[in-house]
C-alpha cells in the first residue's frame, strides 16, 4: 500500500460538521427580517460561496418557506476538497419545520459523505426527540431528551429580532443543530458596523460574535449582519483552517472553483527517520499553539502527561497490557447499532460470519476480522468522502476512516465492543514530503479485560507504536456525526518532538537529538 493512500476522510467530515454548525449559528435566515410573521410562500431564497483556506470549494443556498403556521427553512450544502492528487465532494441538505413563533417541530437531513446518501428524519413527540436513520433500507431509531428551550434557524432569527443590533449587547440561547442531532449553548455578542469585502464588492455589515460549545469544542463564528438582518457572511477557523461563507448570486455560487489542498499542509514534520515494524516504545512532546485546553485521551497504548500549557509528552508502549475493567451500560453503546458502524447489517453480519466463523475467543475473532477488513476492501483510494460500514461491505472502497468503521460494525457484529480512534501516525513520505506525521483512523476493540488498537488499513492487528490519539470515536448513534471535532483544532498549529525511541529487543531507549 502506499503512503498516497493514507489520510483520512474523517477530516473532511470535521469541515463539515463545522460549516453546518456555524450555518445553524447564522442568526438570521430571513432577508425581509423586520416581518416577524412572513408571508405565506418562499419568503427567502440566499445563496452563499464557501471558502476554505480563502479558496472558492463549494456553495450553499438557504431558502425559507410559510405554509400556515410552519417554517420551513431547506439548506443545501456542497463542499469539494482537494485530497492529495485527488478531489473528494461532499453534499449535505436539511429541512428544518418551525412555528411561526419559532417551536421546533421537526426535521430531515440527508447526508452524502461517500457514495450513498444516510437519510435522518427528527420530530417532537411527547417531550421527546426520536430521530431515525436510513441507508440501503437499514434504518435505526433512537430517543434522546428534549430541550423545549432549543431554537433552530427560524427561533433563532427571532431571538436575534427581540434583542436587535445594539452594540454590546450579549444574549445566550441553545440552538439546535440536526446535522450533529444535538443542542449547543451559543453565545452572541453584538459588535460594531464595519466595511466588509463580498468577493469584490463593499457592504456595511454589523459584526456579531458567536460562540457555539458542543460537547467538548467550542466553535467561535463571526457573522455580518446589514440593516435588515440579513446574513451577509460567516466564518470560523479550526487550527489553522479558516472557513468563510459569502452571500452572493446564485450564478456565482455555482461557479466552479479550485478546492484548497488540506492535507499536505497539515502534516507535521520530525527531524528523523522511524521504522514503524521495529518500534516498541516511542516517547514524544506534543505542542500545540493556542490549544491549551484541548484533552488528550488515554488508551491502552498511550499515556499522556501535560508539562506545561499546550504542551504534552505522549508515551505510546505496544508492550503495555494495563487492565482497563469497564461493564454494563460503559460497554454496552460500543455494540449497539448506529449509522456508521451498523453491526446489525445483514451484508456487515455476513462479512463478519465469513471471517470469524464461531471463533468464540475474542482476540483471535478480533485478528480474524482485522485480516477480513484489510484484505476485502480491494480499491485503497482517496476517491470517498466518510462512508458508512454499511456502504463499505458493498463497495469495498476507501481510506483508513473506511477501514475503520467497517472493522468495529465486524466486531459489533461478532458481540465485541468496537469504536474508532483519530490521530496521527507516522509515515516515511507523503506529498513530496520525508519523515512526517499524518491525520489518521483506526479501530479499537475491547478485547481481554482492555481497549485494543487495530489498524486495517495497515495490516495490523496490534497498532504499531507511531499511533498518536488525539480523540476518541464512540461511533454511536448518539454522536453519529462525531468525527472528532479535536482533530480540527490542531490542524497546522501542531508539533512533534521525538524525545525517547526503544526498539524491539534493545534495553535502552535510543536518545533523540531533538
Amino acid at each position: 500500500m502506499r503512503d498516497r493512500f493514507r489520510i483520512p476522510s474523517f477530516v473532511l467530515a470535521s469541515i463539515i460538521s463545522v460549516i453546518s454548525a456555524v450555518s445553524y449559528a447564522r442568526g438570521a435566515a430571513d432577508p425581509a427580517a423586520s416581518l416577524r410573521t412572513p408571508p405565506e410562500g418562499v419568503f427567502s431564497d440566499e445563496w452563499y460561496a464557501v471558502l476554505v483556506a480563502g479558496k472558492k470549494s463549494g456553495h450553499m443556498r438557504i431558502r425559507g418557506e410559510r405554509a400556515g403556521d410552519v417554517i420551513r427553512t431547506r439548506t443545501e450544502l456542497v463542499v469539494a476538497v482537494a485530497r492529495g492528487e485527488s478531489k473528494i465532494e461532499v453534499a449535505l441538505s436539511s429541512e428544518e419545520a418551525e412555528t411561526v413563533g419559532g417551536e421546533v417541530l421537526g426535521f430531515t437531513v440527508v447526508q452524502k459523505l461517500g457514495g450513498g446518501e444516510v437519510v435522518q428524519e427528527g420530530r417532537i413527540d411527547g417531550g421527546e426527540l426520536r430521530i431515525t436513520s436510513e441507508q440501503f433500507g437499514q434504518k435505526i431509531e433512537r430517543k434522546a431528551p428534549w430541550n423545549p428551550e432549543a431554537r433552530m434557524s427560524w427561533g433563532a432569527h427571532l431571538s436575534l429580532l427581540e434583542t436587535g443590533l445594539l452594540k454590546g449587547v450579549e444574549y445566550t440561547i441553545p440552538i439546535f443543530d440536526p446535522t450533529l442531532g444535538t443542542d449547543a449553548e451559543t453565545a452572541f455578542r453584538i459588535g460594531e458596523e464595519e466595511t466588509i469585502d463580498l468577493m469584490g464588492r463593499k457592504a456595511k455589515a454589523t459584526r456579531v460574535s458567536s460562540k457555539a460549545s458542543l460537547r467538548t469544542v467550542t466553535i467561535d463564528n463571526t457573522l455580518w449582519l446589514d440593516r435588515r438582518y440579513r446574513t451577509l457572511a460567516m466564518e470560523t477557523a479550526f487550527g489553522a483552517i479558516r472557513l468563510r461563507m459569502v452571500s452572493c448570486p446564485k450564478e456565482i455560487a455555482l461557479e466552479p472553483g479550485d478546492p484548497a489542498e488540506l492535507f499536505v499542509s497539515t502534516l507535521v514534520p520530525i527531524d528523523r527517520a522511524l521504522d514503524r515494524r521495529r518500534i516498541r516504545a516511542l516517547s514524544l512532546r506534543f505542542r500545540v499553539e493556542g490549544a491549551e485546553d484541548l484533552s488528550i485521551p488515554e488508551t491502552g497504548l498511550q499515556r499522556v502527561k501535560k508539562a506545561a500549557p499546550g504542551v504534552w509528552e505522549i508515551e505510546i508502549d505496544r508492550g503495555r497490557r494495563d487492565a482497563d475493567p469497564q461493564e454494563g451500560d460503559a460497554l454496552r453503546r460500543f455494540l449497539r447499532p448506529s449509522t456508521y458502524a451498523n453491526g446489525d447489517d445483514p451484508r456487515v453480519r455476513k462479512m463478519a460470519d465469513e471471517a470469524a466463523g464461531e471463533e468464540k475467543d475474542p482476540a483471535r475473532a478480533a485478528d480474524l476480522l482485522r485480516r477480513s477488513v484489510t484484505r476485502n476492501i480491494t480499491r485503497k483510494n482517496l476517491n470517498v468522502g466518510f462512508a458508512t460500514a454499511s456502504e463499505v461491505a458493498v463497495t469495498r472502497e476507501g481510506d483508513c476512516s473506511e477501514h475503520a468503521v467497517l472493522l468495529a460494525a465486524l466486531g459489533r457484529a461478532k458481540g465485541i465492543p468496537s469504536r474508532a480512534a483519530a490521530g496521527l501516525i507516522y509515515l516515511e513520505r507523503f506529498g513530496g514530503k520525508r519523515d512526517v506525521f499524518a491525520f489518521h483512523m483506526w479501530t479499537q476493540m475491547y478485547v481481554g479485560g482492555r481497549w485494543a488498537d487495530l489498524d486495517a488499513m495497515f495490516d495490523q492487528t496490534q497498532a504499531d507504536a507511531t499511533h498518536i490519539a488525539l480523540a476518541i470515536l464512540p461511533l454511536a448513534e448518539e454522536d453519529s456525526m462525531d468525527f472528532g471535532l479535536e482533530i480540527l483544532a490542531v490542524a497546522g498549529r501542531c508539533t512533534i518532538a521525538v524525545l525517547k525511541v526503544v526498539e524491539e529487543g534493545a534495553g535502552e531507549p535510543a536518545p533523540s537529538g531533538s
